[in-house]
């Protein structure tokens, strides 16, 4: 009987492993592409403050608990906003990223606007990727002094190496070192989007309505295009600030109302591999006012109505009559006749294009090529940066696919209960007539019955 059963138990045994074996393999295949893409995206930085203390000062017992969702009007940005510590002295308002895009690893600018209703001096403190239930994370954290006088708007900016995945802790401290006001805020941050950042600076902020509908050829593929609204006031002064944005589109609107330290970033920015589009038409003066010759040297004398014609790479031509279009001449550039004149200029790791008539001018925009043009302008303005950082983000969209399909299918293998209830009735069918004869002869051997 006994060796029956061990037999039984033995098959039963295998058969369990045998299903088994490969769901342990992909839940252990899975947690290690989990564990490889979570060591690949999280990136702890370790500071201490002043008073060389790691931690912030407890506030768990003063906060209200209130949960506000808000979107600040930007194409992209919305801010889950916890107050802890309430003031009714202090409001503050939260921006941050390029019109509310940002990208989790990459540098972004948090600009906070801050009322207060009394004189105040301190020091306002942010701590990005903060973790609320582990408070006494290592992070990196920034700080600026402050003196506000009162009945005041106040504006704090803030550049970060980047944002990561969790939120924002915000303090605001006295003098002594006590938090006055504390909020925390959950950003909407991008991680694997593989798309083209296209950044517009202009007046009329309705302008390339149908940008995002443009596509960008890349070396391997086509990529989608995200159109960003840049205004003056947010526009950044930092290279950090600018890091999420891989072309910058100016149209009707006056450069030179950015400051010195605003024209100083864009520049940096072109030469570290970003591109600048100049689209000109009847405004270029305007477009042009806050550059040197240092920059982009060029020669200026006015504009005219002519009729541009521009062709495809299919060879297929598109007219546009009646045209203000700008005669200029851009010392070291290359002009391209099948875009109509544009003139386009490498500078450092980027390139500034040039064109000489406006991309939203009544007889471009709305016109049966207009995406079309659209698509070639950016071609022309496309560089081995830009190409680096979109097949990144493929690369880094792979991993994320790779992760969660394995997760996935791990999921799939699960074994059913079914496969039990099989394995219980071969059991009864198989082993239990066995026991029952062995049972019976080793009962008449011994005289039983």
């Amino acid at each position: 009987m006994f060796k029956n059963n061990l037999v039984c138990g033995s098959a039963i045994a295998i058969m369990l492993l045998t299903n088994l074996a490969p769901v342990t393999q992909i839940k252990a295949d899975a947690a290690a592409l989990s564990q490889a893409g979570s060591k690949a995206i999280n990136i702890v930085y370790d500071t201490q403050d002043d008073e060389g203390d790691d931690s912030f000062a407890e506030m768990d017992d003063e906060s209200d608990g209130t949960t506000e969702i808000s979107a600040d009007g930007s194409t992209y940005g919305k801010i889950e906003h916890k107050i802890i510590t309430r003031n009714p002295d202090i409001s503050v308002s939260l921006n941050y990223g390029i019109d509310g895009y940002a990208v989790y690893d990459l540098g972004s600018q948090v600009v906070l606007n801050v009322h207060t209703d009394v004189e105040f001096s301190g020091r306002v403190v942010l701590m990005p990727d903060y973790d609320e239930v582990y408070s006494d994370s290592a992070t990196m954290k920034y700080s600026q002094e402050i003196d506000w006088e009162a009945d005041s708007d106040n504006t704090v900016k803030f550049y970060v190496n980047e944002l990561g995945y969790g939120r924002l802790l915000i303090q605001i401290e006295d003098e002594d070192g006590q938090v006055v006001y504390a909020e925390s805020d959950q950003p909407s941050v991008s991680g694997y989007e593989m798309a083209t950042t296209v950044g517009v600076l202009s007046d009329d902020r309705d302008s390339f309505e149908n940008l995002e509908d443009a596509r960008v050829r890349t070396q391997s593929d086509s990529v989608s295009v995200r159109k960003l609204n840049m205004q003056t006031d947010l526009f950044p002064d930092s290279l950090q600030g600018l890091e999420v944005v891989h072309y910058i589109l100016i149209d009707k609107y006056d450069t030179s109302k950015l400051s010195e330290d605003q024209m100083e970033a864009l520049q940096e920015w072109v030469f570290e591999g970003g591109t600048l589009i100049l689209s000109l038409g009847k405004d270029a003066d305007r477009v042009l006012g806050g550059f040197d010759s240092k920059f982009i040297n060029y020669e200026l004398n006015g504009s005219s109505s002519k009729n541009v014609t521009v062709w495809s790479d299919k060879g297929s031509s598109t007219e546009y009559k009646k045209v203000s279009v700008a005669d200029i001449s851009v010392y070291g550039a290359q002009v391209n006749d099948a875009l109509g004149g544009v003139s386009v200029l490498d500078t450092g790791y980027g390139r500034v294009v040039v064109v000489p008539y406006s991309l939203v001018s009544k007889p471009v925009a709305g016109g049966s090529g207009e995406l079309q043009l659209m698509e070639m302008i950016l071609k022309a303005g496309y560089t081995d940066k830009i190409n680096n950082l979109v097949q990144g983000s493929f690369y880094d969209n792979s991993t994320g696919y790779g992760i969660i399909n394995a997760i996935n299918t791990n999921r799939k293998k699960v074994v059913s209960p079914y496969i039990f209830i099989v394995i219980l009735v071969v059991y009864l069918i198989l082993c239990g007539p066995v026991t029952y004869v062995v049972l019976k002869n080793f009962a008449g051997e011994s005289g039983c019955g």
